[in-house]
């Protein structure tokens, strides 16, 4: 699956912090939470993304990934272990 690839690329590990930038629906983030046990920040300007995972999550029953609705441009300064951008174009 996508998701697999992804994380077995980027060598996600549990406990490590990734940022998602541009991340949708939250699918990458909800996965990684889920499957690889990462601390998960994950960027998106549609409240309606947010909204829809943070349901998703509280369906499965997983650990709610950190949603920052802004542009990914106003992401506060921290540090991460992993950095993802799927499918966001400029």
């Amino acid at each position: 699956n996508k998701l697999d690839i992804v994380c077995d690329k980027i060598q996600l590990k549990a406990g490590e912090r990734l940022l998602d930038i541009g991340c949708g629906w939250g699918t990458l983030a909800l996965h990684a939470t889920e499957k690889y046990k990462a601390d998960v920040t994950a960027v998106t300007l549609s409240s309606e993304q947010v909204a829809w995972a943070t349901e998703v999550a509280e369906h499965r029953g997983i650990p709610l990934p950190k949603f920052l609705r802004m542009d990914y441009r106003d992401i506060p300064k921290q540090k991460f272990d992993k950095i993802t951008c799927l499918e966001m174009a400029e």
